[in-house]
């Protein structure tokens, strides 16, 4: 294991519900979404358009809950 990452850090992967593409990952209360150059870090309800399928998604993050819909 890498020493510079804790273990107790629980790790979510958002993945879209139709076609199953990681979509993004949910840690330490925020998503982290990126695609090619663009990251973003996300706390709170986020919708999503899957690139591949072009279905839907929704997710809410925060310190408490890692919730998709």
């Amino acid at each position: 294991m890498h020493p510079f990452i804790p273990n107790h850090i629980h790790r979510y992967e958002w993945r879209c519900r139709a076609c199953r593409s990681l979509l993004g990952i949910a840690s330490g209360g925020e998503l982290h979404l990126k695609y090619k150059d663009v990251e973003h870090r996300v706390r709170g309800a986020c919708e999503h358009t899957c690139r591949r399928c072009r279905t839907a998604n929704v997710i809410t993050v925060g310190p408490d809950v890692c919730r998709a819909q």
